[in-house]
């Protein structure tokens, strides 16, 4: 009953908001006429128009009355949901209370697809207190079968797709699975190339962070690495 009184009065306002557009619209209109309608002599219709606007004045003191009394329910309603789900934190887990936040580029660091810098509002959520480990992973991995993103044959029809038009196909040699790993410098380098510090390494994986030549044995209860957004989506989906 209360999500559908909660609905019922939110349905109200915007239909009161959809009102006091409308009004203002016939208030313009009114205050046009009037004029016309003077310079002609018509003294009465400037008076009709004004008890018109003063009732319209009321009529939308009213609207916006209720459209605020919407407003405030629906905050106290986000309010008392947050609360319940704080207090239902399942266990190994911390609540994110909603909130908003700034998205977008506001400088020329941005690329044209991040205009323009607006707010967001985002949802209260659930979040696990530490990392999935190298341990939790494998456990996914053996009730599932996954195969990881680094471990899946590339696809250079997928790949075309967001690079630059007529990219040659790179060689043979280097279109194989594996992913990014971080290769420090010994000096300062320009921060406009990320190829300076990562390198593309072939048969690395969540498994063997570093190449083929490493593994996570003895690093069970370390954060799992070169993991893509899909694999971890479907991680969560998982558990």
């Amino acid at each position: 009953m209360k999500n559908t009184f909660y609905t019922l009065i939110l349905k109200f306002s915007d239909a009161c908001v959809g009102v006091i557009k409308k009004m203002f619209l016939h208030k313009n209109a009114l205050s046009q006429k009037r004029s016309d309608f003077r310079s002609l002599g018509w003294k009465n219709f400037g008076g009709c128009s004004i008890r018109l606007r003063r009732g319209s004045q009321n009529l939308g003191f009213f609207i916006l009355l209720v459209s605020f009394f919407g407003s405030f329910l629906t905050s106290c309603k986000d309010s008392t949901s947050q609360r319940q789900d704080q207090k239902n934190t399942p266990d190994g887990m911390v609540f994110i209370p909603s909130g908003t936040l700034s998205m977008g580029g506001d400088n020329d660091q941005a690329d044209a697809n991040e205009y323009p810098k607006h707010e967001v509002k985002i949802q209260s959520f659930y979040m696990d207190e530490s990392e999935v480990t190298n341990a939790e992973f494998t456990k996914f991995v053996d009730a599932t079968n996954y195969i990881t993103v680094a471990e899946q044959e590339l696809d250079w029809e997928e790949i075309k797709k967001q690079l630059p038009p007529d990219t040659p196909r790179p060689h043979d040699s280097i279109m194989a699975p594996g992913a990014l790993v971080f290769a420090p410098t010994s000096e300062a380098v320009s921060l406009m190339y990320p190829q300076e510090w990562w390198r593309w390494t072939i048969g690395a994986n969540w498994k063997h962070p570093n190449g083929p030549n490493s593994n996570i044995d003895d690093k069970m209860d370390h954060p799992v690495v070169q993991i893509a957004w899909e694999d971890a989506n479907a991680y969560c989906k998982w558990t």
